[in-house]
């Protein structure tokens, strides 16, 4: 009876690991679906990926091309979050940066003696495990996700599955909310040029306005002038 209770007690425990899994990833859709705030949808994948995966910190890493450096724009950490938002990496650079250099998922159980690991400025050495998968957005490598456990906690491969699924997401959401900034940049664009050309139009036509105005008094006063000598020579023709 015993080993019935502990064999049930496990397929409970996984049933509602699983449910807490399809709950987070359902969330994290609705959050994507939802919104185009970047920020908004990242800051719910890390708080979801953190909660399911059960990791001490979640940091989500972006890409900028132009600087060719990773900085992270959401961290979810019980401690040193500022100390974490300070970081740069270059491509390559800490295991994070590999992660971005390769494209491929990885676990370090052990991060603290691979040779690749960088320290956070402002933290304290100890021991850890870290869980990185890339984001990726048309054969391109837009950021990476990075977990972290302290301690002797090791990540499974189940993690990494998980981890990899929630990254779909966020690239999706990276790749939907550059797109509108896009669409919207070039609507603003396009629509100061139509501003620009109202604006021009109005002005040549101020200045057909004027210059006809211009006419029409020259002419008034033309006539004027005329109307004048006549009356002059018809005076002086009857003074004659």
């Amino acid at each position: 009876r015993a080993l019935v209770d502990a064999s049930m007690g496990e397929m409970l425990a996984r049933e509602k690991r699983q449910n807490e899994k399809f709950a987070a990833l359902l969330a994290v859709s609705h959050a994507v679906v939802n919104t185009l705030d970047l920020n908004v949808i990242l800051t719910t994948i890390a708080k979801k990926v953190r909660e399911v995966i059960q990791t001490d910190e979640c940091t989500v890493f972006l890409f900028d091309e132009k600087e060719q450096l990773l900085y992270p724009v959401v961290c979810d950490a019980r401690d040193y979050m500022e100390e974490m938002m300070a970081v740069r990496l270059k491509l390559g650079e800490g295991i994070t940066g590999m992660v971005a250099l390769t494209g491929r998922g990885e676990i370090v159980d052990d991060a603290e003696s691979d040779p690749r690991s960088v320290t956070v400025p402002g933290t304290p050495a100890e021991q850890s495990a870290l869980l990185c998968v890339p984001l990726m957005s048309q054969d391109k490598v837009v950021g990476v996700i990075t977990l972290s456990r302290i301690g002797q906690r090791s990540f499974q491969q189940e993690d990494l599955e998980l981890a990899t699924l929630f990254a779909g997401q966020c690239s999706a959401a990276i790749a939907n909310a550059r797109m509108y900034e896009s669409m919207k940049a070039a609507y603003d664009e396009l629509r100061d040029t139509q501003a620009q050309l109202v604006q021009a139009e109005a002005a040549q036509v101020d200045t057909h306005l004027a210059v006809r105005g211009a006419h029409r008094r020259r002419e008034h006063r033309h006539h004027a002038a005329r109307a004048v000598a006549v009356q002059h020579r018809e005076r002086t023709a009857q003074h004659l």
